[in-house]
């Protein structure tokens, strides 16, 4: 539920009391505060700071804090009227939920103020981005138009986000759109949300099929049931690093579909790190200190139909996580 203050937009609580998002006002300015476990009721959050900075990128930015240290910065926010889509240097660094949140309360501030559409003027339009924005916005063209810089208009159709318990969200618009279970957001791709019959399951699908059931929701975003441990997986694969010709050959394919700014960095940060077949359980890829993790299941489903269809699949599932990284390397090199 949205509060606000005659033109200014203070908070944000579900429908079970949960503080969401607070702005704190001091004149024309505001300090964003978005609560990390806001069902727990902690006081670890993270926060973006009224005051700006200069950034040899971005321009004018906001520090975004945790705990007193810098995660990442943001390009500057009118937070009385937005204008504008904010880039953030770092998104993997905010903690889970966080970065939707935000976006979130950009897109009830715009539409509080009545102002629309808005444009994302960063240098980094990557996919993750539009999946992020078209969760809080309806945007006027297309994912590939978007991902390879073309003008896209946004307009504010912020979201609804409920905590069911201290690990488990779903977001609603119109109808169940999204559940984040652990950290994790299911809706579609590999991580999806289904609706049958009367209920919406969340599952990692692999292939086509759902390879982990996690959790059931009544369409009104209760939970019916779960979450549930994902299946332990023995494979033949685990283990065994691609080798560098494969390696290369992703690195590739990740880098000619993201932003150009990133493409260089992209392959830089899958070669140097070491590929290999794990267990990852309900992620598709993990990222770990000097390595990447890949869910040998890709592998156990996917090889018996050809090389190509698991090459695209390994692209698909890694170009997130490679951009994450390229995105850290590129603001370590700017710092």
């Amino acid at each position: 539920m949205l509060a606000c203050d005659g033109e200014r937009v203070v908070a944000l609580d579900d429908r079970h009391g949960h503080r969401l998002a607070e702005l704190r006002w001091t004149g024309a300015s505001a300090a964003l505060i978005v609560p990390v476990a806001p069902a727990i009721g902690d006081h670890d959050t993270v926060e973006i700071a009224a005051e700006t900075e200069p950034h040899p990128v971005l321009g004018p930015v906001h520090a975004i804090r945790r705990g007193g240290a810098t995660l990442a910065v943001v390009s500057a926010i009118d937070w009385r009227a937005p204008r504008a889509i904010p880039a953030i240097d770092r998104p993997a660094a905010l903690p889970r939920g966080t970065g939707a949140i935000i976006l979130d309360m950009i897109a009830f501030a715009a539409a509080h103020a009545g102002v629309a559409p808005l444009r994302y003027l960063g240098p980094y339009p990557t996919r993750a981005l539009w999946t992020a924005l078209t969760a809080c916005f309806t945007a006027t063209g297309d994912e590939d138009a978007f991902a390879a810089g073309a003008p896209v208009s946004f307009a504010p159709a912020p979201f609804a986000r409920h905590w069911q318990g201290a690990r488990v969200a779903v977001d609603l618009r119109t109808t169940l759109e999204r559940a984040a279970i652990d950290g994790r957001v299911y809706g579609r791709g590999a991580h999806r949300l289904v609706e049958e019959g009367p209920h919406h399951h969340a599952a990692l699908w692999i292939g086509d099929a759902a390879y982990a059931r996690v959790a059931t929701f009544a369409a009104d975003g209760a939970l019916v049931d779960g979450p549930h441990a994902p299946p332990s997986l023995a494979s033949p694969v685990i283990g065994q690093r691609f080798p560098p010709a494969m390696v290369r050959a992703l690195a590739a394919l990740c880098a000619d579909t993201a932003a150009p700014a990133l493409a260089p960095a992209i392959t830089a940060v899958l070669e140097e790190r070491a590929l290999a077949w794990a267990d990852t359980g309900l992620d598709l890829v993990r990222a770990l200190p000097g390595a990447i993790a890949v869910h040998a299941a890709l592998w156990d489903r996917l090889a018996p139909r050809g090389l190509a269809r698991v090459a695209a699949a390994l692209a698909e599932a890694l170009s997130p996580v490679a951009r994450a990284l390229a995105q850290e390397r590129l603001a370590t090199i700017l710092e």
